[in-house]
């Protein structure tokens, strides 16, 4: 709402200085400032509004992926032990970890679907929210009390919901990868088993690829993990301490 509120004042002041090019009287002026400026803000409002409401889909979806790799994680983990301490695999056993597998396909594909679209939503919000809040951040100690405060609490909650769902999208990421080694281990004990040999070696391979990591991605650039997102926090904190002493020169 801030953002919006500083758009809404500098599209009035602008839409003034404008008019006073024209010919036209001051009470007209007036009108087709305020005109203006309520059509301007009414879009400024509404798209602030749809990004509110992407965002907290966004971070639903990925909370959903998360819990959902979790619970795979956790069945995997218990069948893994159950099986690997057997001299032998039966078809019960065969049958539920391909169920396993499958399960932990569907995840793979919400998140690819999901993708397509959230990819570039998550790259508008680190060219757009992140620099802005670096540039007013320096200036909030110039500001009144009230609006010291105001600006405070509006830029540390996008901050703090940038971070937070990133940080969620980085340990689903997490998630995901998480059981390539057992599928390793399984995959080396299974010798009569052939096709559900070849189908976990191909679930390790996919999982293990560093070139193309399954998650939430920066459109094509790169998939939000643990390390980058440690990087990514270490980079914000930097150019905010260079903005704090820029501005205090």
């Amino acid at each position: 709402m801030i953002y919006t509120s500083l758009i809404s004042i500098g599209i009035f002041s602008i839409t003034v200085s404008k008019l006073y090019s024209f010919k036209v009287t001051s009470l007209d002026r007036i009108l087709i400032a305020i005109f203006f400026t309520f059509n301007q803000c009414l879009g400024t409002y509404l798209s602030f509004i749809m990004i509110i409401i992407n965002s907290c889909i966004f971070f639903l979806v990925c909370f959903y992926c998360k819990l959902k790799a979790q619970e795979f994680n956790q069945e995997f983990k218990q069948e893994f032990n159950r099986e690997i301490n057997r001299i032998d695999f039966n078809e019960n056993s065969i049958r539920i970890i391909t169920n396993l597998l499958n399960k932990h396909n569907e995840i793979c594909l919400t998140v690819k679907d999901f993708n397509q679209f959230y990819s570039k939503f998550y790259l508008i919000n680190f060219l757009t929210l992140i620099p802005t809040s670096l540039f007013l951040i320096p200036i909030i100690p110039m500001m009144s009390p009230f609006w010291m405060i105001a600006f405070s609490l509006g830029v540390s909650s996008c901050l703090l919901f940038i971070f937070f769902v990133t940080f969620i999208t980085a340990s689903l990421t997490n998630e995901i990868h998480k059981p390539a080694l057992k599928m390793a281990k399984l995959e080396w004990e299974m010798e009569n088993w052939i096709n559900l040999k070849i189908k976990l070696l191909s679930f390790y391979e996919r999982i293990t690829n560093k070139k193309n990591m399954i998650g939430f991605s920066v459109l094509n650039i790169f998939v939000m993990n643990y390390p980058r997102f440690g990087r990514m926090v270490l980079l914000y904190c930097r150019f905010l301490f260079l903005f704090f002493k820029m501005s205090n020169r």
